[in-house]
């Protein structure tokens, strides 16, 4: 006797089979042309929103830091999803990919290590001398 579990692997197998193969165009894309256009410029159009929204919350006085880190990882983000939509395919977009992930690190992380106080550290004859 086949368990509901059994039942609903082999239903999930059954689905998975019919599922009709997307038919893709000689660049690989299974998007027009025109849908591809429209979906990047209403990206960038976004991303120009953002940037524009940033500006207006970053006009009192703010750090340079604050600048861009608020300009910046919006504008990251915006890029690589331009380039995920635009078609390139994995082996074109991964090196890029890293670079904005890697950036977009290092703006979030130097926040951190800014805002530590330094640690003081004791002198290297403290244990002599309590011994002593």
């Amino acid at each position: 006797m086949a368990t509901n579990v059994d039942r609903l692997l082999e239903a999930l197998d059954d689905a998975q089979a019919n599922i009709p193969a997307v038919p893709l165009d000689s660049a690989g894309q299974p998007w027009t042309p025109g849908l591809v256009v429209t979906l990047s410029l209403s990206l960038l159009f976004f991303g120009l929103i953002i940037c524009g929204l940033t500006t207006y919350l970053l006009t009192k006085n703010r750090q340079a830091t604050d600048v861009i880190r608020g300009f910046s990882l919006p504008l990251i983000i915006v890029s690589a999803v331009v380039l995920v939509v635009a078609g390139y395919s994995d082996q074109q977009i991964s090196a890029v990919i890293g670079l904005l992930g890697t950036i977009a690190g290092y703006l979030l992380g130097s926040r951190d290590r800014a805002s530590e106080p330094p640690q003081q550290s004791l002198p290297v004859n403290t244990a002599k001398e309590k011994n002593d």
